[in-house]
């Protein structure tokens, strides 16, 4: 599940009135959109944080890297490992969790007195915009962070509109309204992520 560039920037138009089916869009620079968006992700996973498992190798002194794993953990609320049990007449594998005596998450370090192996883990993190690939992960087009963009581009589109000083232009005639429903738009969602917000539940399960 993943949100390309092409499609928040479909969305921003569509939903601000900007697009028009068969007209030329408007035109947008694509390094400022994604500014937007780094920006609005930072607080977005303030009160709703991607909550992952996932398998992969750790070892002592592990340091997280964006260009490395594609995320920093805020939090590692469980490591288990796979560990070997009998099952009647057979072996299956089943995840035993490592105590948390055993290691040490001090971001973006990992201190593990575990031998050097696939673990399964259990983390959190703030929300990534892949800039190679212009996606964002685990985000889909309907959740609240594109409802928030919305907003914020309405704010930022009437801003840009009332800018303007030439008298008779049409284009900043509605720009108070643009800003006006921008703002509700983004003030009412951004209170129902942080009504909704995750992150200390995401924590400890």
């Amino acid at each position: 599940m993943a949100v390309t560039l092409d499609n928040i920037i479909d969305t921003l138009l569509l939903e601000s009135g900007q697009y028009i089916s068969d007209l030329s869009p408007t035109l947008l620079i694509k390094e400022k959109v994604e500014l937007m968006i780094e920006r609005e992700l930072g607080l977005y996973s303030r009160y709703l944080p991607t909550k992952v498992i996932t398998r992969m190798r750790l070892y002592n002194g592990k340091i997280f890297s964006i260009p490395e794993d594609g995320f920093i953990p805020t939090a590692i609320s469980d490591i288990r490992t796979d560990r070997l049990i009998p099952n009647g007449y057979t072996v299956a594998m089943v995840p035993g969790s490592v105590h948390n005596y055993y290691w040490r998450y001090d971001k973006p370090i990992l201190y593990l007195r575990y031998p050097d192996q696939e673990y399964i883990v259990h983390y959190i993190a703030d929300h990534v915009y892949d800039k190679v690939n212009k996606t964002i992960s685990i985000i889909n087009i309907h959740d609240r962070f594109i409802t928030m963009l919305v907003g914020r581009f309405l704010m930022t589109v009437g801003r840009s509109r009332r800018a303007f000083t030439v008298a008779d232009i049409p284009i900043t005639s509605d720009a108070s309204e643009m800003i006006s429903e921008g703002k509700e738009l983004y003030e009412t969602t951004l209170q129902e992520v942080r009504t909704n917000s995750a992150f200390n539940l995401a924590i400890v399960i």
